[in-house]
């Protein structure tokens, strides 16, 4: 019998429910900035810039500020 292998016992986790993550919400945040810019179109040039700097933001901290690991 072969050992159990740890990405998908890792991967059964995180699929089973419960409460988003970190990473969860920035997939949620980096869409939700430019829908929430896009429907700006009075200023959509700083809005979209608004929303690539927020995008940027969460992307920098979830990848190097707080980077996934397995726990």
């Amino acid at each position: 019998m072969s050992a159990p292998n740890p990405i998908e016992a890792r991967a059964s986790e995180t699929t089973t429910g419960g409460p988003p993550s970190r990473y969860d919400l920035v997939f949620v945040v980096i869409p939700l900035a430019f829908a929430v810019g896009a429907s700006d179109l009075a200023a959509f040039p700083e809005a979209m810039l608004f929303a690539s700097v927020c995008g940027a933001a969460a992307m920098a901290d979830a990848l190097f500020v707080n980077p996934p690991g397995f726990r």
